[in-house]
């Protein structure tokens, strides 16, 4: 039986979404669910490297709970064991007691790699929608209701891909300087909600899905060489947050090439996103977690976008080591990073 994944799954833990184990395992199709905490414990080192794993304690006698902790009373901890105040070991009655594990979107899409089942790609795709429309409601939650004002799009950004895409219409402009109805107004903030949260892209398409006039010129940006396909994919990553406190991947790969102060910091750090950096190019995985999130909305998704980054000029198919494991991917020279990101 197909098991679906879905936002109603994930549970916020430690202040973001994480999807219990045992769930994990039963999309995988493992035939003894329970076995998914042997695998999860046998690759814990790797998988810390991407945030500490949630463990509770549920439904067990209170005689067999670590010490100090009340029934069903959650364990913030790694795969430790030990109780997260006194570093006591966790007392264990009769049997093991009954602990279950939580992970984030990376830790989720890791384990579903090793667990190589039948259907662990199609889970891996099922985690990702799951997680993205989660971060969907609650932006929506988070978003005040529009107000009648004006509403003044920015400057095209010099450092994303958007400018590759479809612009909105000039038209635009002249329906914010003027006064209008109500309802062009709630259209409009949707729009502008819209480009700020998913880009000018997906701007472009609500433009069109509220019944607003597309020009010519427009429908023209659509059509886009093999190269600039190539450019834009690479435009995209480069424009990707690299994590809290650094910042975008852009500005780590110039850090990581200046070899200055934080240049080792920047490449260790590049190497957890599947990315790694050489004197002459840099590494970008098929398959990392991150890079697989970073696509996951996109035309590049499901690994597509190694197709593309392979259409730029002196790129190529590369296997190297990132950690401990060899992986496949494509080096991109540098200068290609180095150049402006418009065709």
């Amino acid at each position: 039986m197909t098991v679906h994944l879905s936002p109603d799954d994930l549970r916020v833990l430690d202040d973001g979404p994480r999807v219990q184990d045992l769930r994990l395992a039963e999309a995988l199709g493992f035939e003894r669910p329970r076995a998914v905490r042997q695998l999860i414990e046998r690759n814990i080192k790797e998988l810390e490297d991407y945030g500490v794993i949630c463990a509770t304690v549920a439904q067990n006698p209170e005689g067999n709970l670590p010490h100090g902790v009340a029934k069903s009373e959650e364990v913030w901890d790694t795969a430790s064991q030990t109780h997260p105040d006194t570093d006591e070991p966790a007392k264990r009655g009769r049997g093991r007691p009954g602990r279950e594990y939580w992970l984030n979107e990376e830790q989720a899409l890791l384990l579903s790699m090793f667990a190589r089942t039948d259907n662990a790609a199609a889970v891996r795709r099922m985690l990702i929608g799951a997680f993205m429309e989660w971060r969907r409601q609650h932006r929506r939650e988070s978003i005040r209701p529009p107000e009648a004002e004006r509403i003044l799009l920015p400057p095209p950004s010099v450092d994303t891909p958007f400018h590759l895409q479809p612009p909105l219409p000039s038209s635009l402009r002249e329906l914010e300087e003027d006064p209008v109805p109500s309802d062009t107004m709630v259209k409009l903030a949707k729009i502008r909600t819209a480009e700020r949260l998913f880009g000018r892209r997906a701007a472009a398409r609500i433009w069109q899905e509220v019944g607003f006039t597309v020009y010519p010129e427009a429908e023209h940006a659509f059509r886009r060489t093999r190269l600039d396909e190539g450019r834009a994919c690479l435009a995209w990553l480069l424009g990707q947050e690299a994590g809290e406190s650094y910042p975008l991947v852009r500005g780590m790969v110039e850090l990581a090439e200046e070899n200055g102060e934080g240049a080792m910091e920047a490449r260790r750090h590049l190497i957890r996103l599947g990315l790694k950096f050489f004197s002459g190019g840099l590494f970008i995985s098929n398959s990392h977690p991150w890079l697989m999130r970073v696509f996951g909305d996109t035309e590049w998704d499901a690994g597509r976008h190694a197709e593309a980054l392979r259409r730029l000029p002196g790129a190529r198919p590369e296997r190297t080591y990132i950690g401990d494991q060899q992986q496949r991917g494509t080096l991109v020279p540098l200068s290609l990073i180095d150049e402006p990101q418009v065709p």
